[in-house]
């Protein structure tokens, strides 16, 4: 499953193609309304996940890296 389809539209498609004939869209306007619905940002979409500190802050993610490069250097230090 691709990592890029939002989940809106994995709903959408697994009605759509439900085994059950009970379980599916009863009319192709219905299909429409919940694509156009998922297109437009509605409330049905699936939460955002959070990003990375990389994104959010990504002076704290360096300045953590070079702290655990830095330690890392300080042991192999100790043990030569």
């Amino acid at each position: 499953m691709p990592a890029h389809r939002p989940a809106w539209l994995d709903s959408v498609l697994a009605r759509a193609t439900a085994v059950q004939a009970t379980d599916r869209y009863a009319h192709v306007a219905d299909v429409v309304a919940d694509l156009e619905h998922g297109l437009s940002g509605g409330a049905g979409t699936a939460p955002q996940r959070p990003q990375p500190l990389y994104a959010r802050n990504p002076l704290r993610f360096w300045q953590g890296l070079c702290a655990l490069l830095a330690i890392a250097l300080l042991v192999l230090l100790a043990r030569a």
